[in-house]
């Protein structure tokens, strides 16, 4: 159980980085 919601939690940082990384290029970009 503690397993899982660690590795729950390690998905959502990931997308979370993806996320802005993303946002970051569109600002520098306009």
């Amino acid at each position: 159980m503690a397993m899982q919601s660690a590795r729950n939690a390690n998905a959502g940082n990931r997308n979370n980085a993806g996320n802005n990384r993303v946002r970051d290029a569109g600002r520098s970009r306009a």
